[in-house]
């Protein structure tokens, strides 16, 4: 951590939430303690965003079964830190939702007391890049890294006078505002480039009042690839084009990851050899997809999903593709789809396609009107696109400024925070400690821990309950002891889902 700001101290997690606040993990929920119909919600991983509420799961299950299980319910306003990816040690505040709800062990619940820290300032501090590097350091695991509930609330965060707090959470609140709006509408940009294509070709072709020509009389041929193509497929050789090597809305091939093939000399495909100048027309699944086959394609060839289609004249090519493209071209390709399960064009309805009767400089015309128009449409979805990365950069630097003191000005009359940390310290000190029922002395077997039972643990795994009445553990040490065997660079216990019981069973690791 680096020096702090004068009247700064760190503290940790579990301590800035004051005298009666909450730090500890949620709750261990099986599948099997769950009920569509019931009444408290189960928040999960997916409903902590990087600083804000996403609400996206819908699970749920019984009060009884949750009173049962002892859970933590939340309260509107707790903060909700997510202990794995993605990103590891994302916070948000959980809001009214109108429901009770509890959440899932993978998320650490903070919950303010007396004295504690401002919970949006922790939300903040928590979502910065030191304190997020700095879990992120500490999780461990193979396949699916967390951070020990335990090392998140022993994670020191510096902790401003409570009246600065306040202070930097107003502006961060301010800065994030704008942000978020800035990151709205260069979003909005990237979705509207789709429609100003669309209706830039509209615009083109469905005003182009000519006549108009079979595709049949523009082409010399038009057929499909073959079938039994997979046991030519090779690592290098001539190209091999699929539906995926296409694109929506553009006729330029995407052949960044072309599949290649070795044919035979004699072989049926090699009919379908293409040259500069086809185009190749998806005819199954995602219909419509039109492409233009580059010059410098030495040698390549198409499946039976694609039409190759070659036109008279290899300088109609983008005009045709074009127009295939654009809205009226579509129109007339999907209106012969004979697919009634699967979607499906003949041959001879790309032959009965309708094209613009254009000269051939006109056509160059509207070829390079178009993309002329679509290079603009792209730098400028490219600009935005880049701005909404810098969008993120910048909420972190203003993140890395607030939490080094220098986004908002110091008041030398506030508190020190050390002074509010030692009244934190002083206050739990002094709370009375919960006293036992008096009852009859018992003598009980003491239960050996997690680590001791690992040599006699059955093959067919344990649940967590079971576990539990294994263990001489509170619940939150038995959480804690399994999570250490769970995760480390050499885990002894992983999870398995058991499809027959609907539960998620414990097992040892090499069992």
């Amino acid at each position: 951590m680096s020096e702090l700001p004068e009247g700064w101290a760190l503290g940790r997690i579990d301590e800035s939430n004051g005298v009666g606040g909450v730090s500890t993990d949620g709750d261990w929920i099986e599948s099997k303690d769950q009920d569509p119909n019931g009444d408290v919600r189960l928040i999960q991983l997916q409903d902590i965003g990087d600083g804000y509420f996403v609400d996206k799961s819908a699970r749920f299950l019984t009060k009884d079964r949750a009173e049962e299980l002892n859970c933590t319910f939340l309260r509107a306003g707790d903060v909700l830190i997510a202990r794995m990816p993605d990103p590891l040690g994302r916070a948000c505040r959980f809001p009214d939702i109108n429901q009770e709800a509890v959440t899932a062990v993978d998320v650490h619940v903070w919950r303010p007391g007396e004295l504690s820290a401002d919970p949006d300032y922790v939300k903040y501090c928590i979502n910065s890049p030191e304190i997020r590097a700095a879990l992120q350091s500490q999780a461990s695991g193979t396949t699916r890294q967390r951070v020990a509930g335990g090392k998140l609330k022993a994670q020191e965060i510096p902790v401003p006078p409570l009246l600065e707090q306040r202070r930097i959470v107003r502006k961060l609140d301010t800065l994030s505002a704008r942000t978020a709006a800035a990151r709205t509408h260069l979003t909005a940009i990237a979705k509207l480039v789709e429609k100003y294509k669309h209706g830039f070709l509209s615009l083109i072709f469905e005003n182009l009042e000519r006549p108009t020509d079979e595709l049949r009389e523009l082409t010399s041929l038009v057929t499909s690839g073959s079938r039994g193509w997979a046991k030519y497929y090779s690592d290098d050789g001539p190209l091999f084009i699929r539906v995926g090597d296409t694109r929506r809305g553009s006729p330029v091939l995407d052949l960044s990851d072309v599949q290649h093939v070795r044919p035979p000399d004699d072989g049926e495909g090699k009919r379908t050899k293409l040259v500069a100048g086809d185009l190749v027309i998806s005819i199954t699944a995602d219909l419509g997809r039109v492409g233009v086959v580059p010059g410098g394609v030495e040698e390549a060839y198409v499946n039976q999903h694609i039409a190759l289609v070659r036109p008279h004249e290899v300088e109609s090519s983008k005009f045709i593709a074009w127009y295939l493209i654009s809205p009226p071209g579509q129109v007339q390709l999907f209106e012969n789809d004979r697919g009634a399960t699967k979607a499906g064009l003949g041959l001879d309805d790309i032959r009965d396609v309708m094209i613009p009767r254009c000269k051939r400089e006109e056509q160059r015309a509207i070829v390079k009107q178009i993309e002329t128009a679509f290079a603009t449409i792209d730098r400028l979805a490219a600009e935005a696109e880049k701005a909404l990365t810098l969008t993120d950069r910048l909420d972190q630097r203003i993140l890395a400024k607030a939490f080094a003191g220098e986004l908002v000005p110091q008041n030398p009359n506030d508190e020190p925070a050390s002074v509010l940390l030692d009244r934190i310290r002083e206050a739990r000190a002094n709370a009375p400690k919960r006293k036992r029922q008096p009852g009859k002395p018992r003598t009980m077997k003491k239960k050996p821990n997690l680590a001791s039972l690992l040599d006699d643990w059955p093959s067919t795994g344990l649940t967590f309950e079971e576990l539990r009445g294994r263990s001489s553990g509170t619940y939150e040490q038995v959480k804690e002891e399994l999570f250490d065997l769970m995760t480390g660079d050499q885990p002894r216990i992983r999870q398995e889902f058991d499809a027959s019981e609907k539960t998620m069973r414990l097992k040892k690791v090499g069992s």
